[in-house]
């Protein structure tokens, strides 16, 4: 899992996905996303394929907003949003052994006197439900500034609810510990803090040792018999070797017994000369990748381990202009390819809604789960 602050996704969808795939996550929050409701094609470009996301934009006023990627394979459901004035939230339930309850949280930086309390109040409710809960965010707290008083009324209230603070290091360029990781009942292992020059904020990777979380059902697995001329002739082979019909004929066997001895011997050949294989399935790659673009993604990570391997700040200039002009070269390269499928299939409305929908709707259905909330709503639309 990871937490980021983005300081606007739309202008770093691609570097996001590039950072998923290659820090192999799982799961990943995301804050400040600055993306307006009904906005979501900053998602097409960066939900690898097997991902599926929520999305929580600030309703009124610029900035903030939240949303979380997770691969499809885990079940996971979206709560219905708790509002509150000093602070946004997006609440999510991981189903598993245990259920657990994740919040992610932004508080923006200029103070509100109500945000104590109504963190207070949120955790109060959270905590009536569950057992296992995982808080993780941009508190915008220098909770490493021991003379500050909210930082000391904020560790405080998560001391008397015994919620463990896991982040140690800072994760702003101006040495502040603002992006948080807390926990209840989970056991978290930070395993990396370090600028990846996204924004100014570091990214936060962890694992939560203690939470088992449950998967989608994908079904039976794909099952196969290579099957070739060379399987063909040593099955033939060895058939005439071990198939003798004068001792089948002489045996005291019924007809039962003469077809079920003839399939063991027959399936016995084949488990040798063509066993049975798992078929994995296979991970295709975006078809607008092109050779440039995946050029300029290695030169990114070139960038990335030259900077934490030197900490220079020519290091740290190279590796955000690099981040830069992949953004730009990804998104005009897609841009491209979705035109030139628009241009060739203009009087084909089947592909064109295809390619519509890629764009507004970017990820497959989530199940939202049976609540109260969601019956009321389903109810009032038809009333």
């Amino acid at each position: 899992m990871a937490l980021l602050n983005t300081r606007s996704l739309v202008n770093k969808s691609f570097v996001v996905n590039d950072f998923f795939l290659a820090s192999r996550l799982d799961v990943l929050f995301l804050t400040e996303t600055w993306i307006r409701p009904g906005e979501s094609s900053s998602f097409s470009e960066l939900l690898p394929l097997d991902c599926a996301f929520f999305n929580s934009p600030r309703t009124a006023g610029r900035g903030g907003g939240l949303a979380s990627v997770f691969r499809s394979k885990f079940r996971v459901r979206q709560l219905p949003p708790a509002l509150h004035s000093s602070f946004e939230v997006q609440l999510l339930e991981l189903s598993g052994s245990s259920r657990t309850l994740c919040a992610v949280v932004y508080r923006p930086p200029k103070r509100n006197k109500d945000f104590i309390r109504e963190f207070a109040d949120l955790l109060g409710i959270i905590f009536l439900s569950y057992d296992r809960v995982l808080i993780c965010g941009d508190f915008n707290i220098h909770i490493c500034c021991e003379e500050d008083l909210l930082a000391k009324d904020f560790l405080a209230l998560i001391d008397s609810f015994n919620i463990t603070q896991w982040v140690r290091k800072s994760t702003h360029i101006k040495g502040h510990m603002l992006d948080l990781v807390l926990s209840y009942g989970l056991d978290i292992c930070i395993t990396d803090i370090n600028d990846a020059g996204i924004s100014d904020h570091f990214p936060v990777i962890f694992d939560v040792q203690s939470c088992n979380m449950e998967l989608n059902s994908e079904g039976p697995p794909s099952l196969s018999r290579p099957i070739n001329s060379e399987a063909v002739a040593l099955f033939s082979a060895a058939f005439a070797n071990s198939f003798c019909y004068e001792d089948i004929s002489n045996a005291p066997l019924s007809v039962d017994g003469v077809v079920n001895s003839f399939i063991s011997i027959c399936t016995s050949i084949l488990d040798t000369v063509a066993p049975v294989k798992i078929r994995r399935r296979k991970t295709s790659r975006q078809p607008w990748l092109n050779e440039s673009i995946l050029a300029l993604r290695r030169e990114c990570r070139r960038a990335e381990r030259r900077w934490k391997k030197d900490q220079l700040q020519v290091s740290l200039d190279i590796l955000h202009m690099s981040r830069s002009k992949f953004q730009k070269a990804a998104k005009m390269a897609k841009t491209s390819f979705l035109s030139n499928i628009i241009a060739n299939n203009s009087h084909n409305p089947r592909v064109l809604f295809k390619i519509f929908n890629s764009v507004v709707n970017p990820c497959s259905d989530v199940s939202m789960g049976a609540s109260p909330a969601l019956c009321e709503k389903f109810l009032n639309f038809w009333i």
